[in-house]
């Protein structure tokens, strides 16, 4: 707070919408679940000993409600499961899984690229054979799986930005921006 002029600086204004944001985004996940009826609850949810991981899964997915309002309540679930799995798996944070599919789908599960890339993380169809991992990438789990796989593994032997580039890029020059996208995807989530 700025003494003289009994303002808020621009820092602590940006941290309190990042904390409202992110308690609109807990509430709107947790109210999405408690709304459904049961019988259009997914399955995995009932079965579940734990309820606090039925928030995390709706709380990732809801992330993309945003940008999608099409996304059904189970679309959501599933989403987020998959984000948690995987970013777990694959020790990525959920937040830049979530980024990721921000700007490669706008969280379409349809999503098409020109050059053949399909569903949320825009993976390209030869990547399941390449490796050896089996499944539909029109599939949310198995698109989020290899594209995480793919996006891990890219980190992991070029570094946190020139990983993310290569994710968008492939082995090619061309940055157009996305590096900056993905990040202000992951800010706009926490802050």
């Amino acid at each position: 707070m700025d003494e003289k002029n009994g303002r808020l600086s621009l820092r602590d204004q940006r941290r309190g919408i990042s904390i409202f944001s992110l308690a609109i985004f807990f509430l709107i996940s947790c109210s999405i679940f408690a709304a459904m009826p049961p019988e259009k609850q997914p399955e995995a949810a009932s079965n579940t000993e734990n309820p606090q991981i039925d928030r995390d899964y709706l709380y990732w997915g809801a992330h993309l409600r945003s940008i999608n309002p099409s996304l059904s309540t189970g679309e959501i679930y599933d989403i987020g499961r998959a984000i948690v799995r995987y970013s777990s798996a694959y020790k990525l944070p959920p937040g830049l899984i979530v980024a990721v599919i921000k700007v490669e789908s706008h969280g379409r599960l349809d999503a098409v690229s020109p050059k053949g890339a399909v569903g949320l993380m825009q993976v390209m169809p030869w990547w399941p054979k390449e490796l050896g991992i089996k499944g539909d990438l029109s599939s949310v789990d198995t698109n989020i799986r290899i594209g995480t796989h793919i996006l891990a593994e890219n980190i992991k032997k070029w570094g946190h930005r020139e990983g993310i580039l290569r994710y968008y890029r492939g082995g090619g020059l061309s940055d157009d921006g996305y590096f900056v996208r993905v990040q202000r995807a992951m800010d706009g989530l926490a802050g």
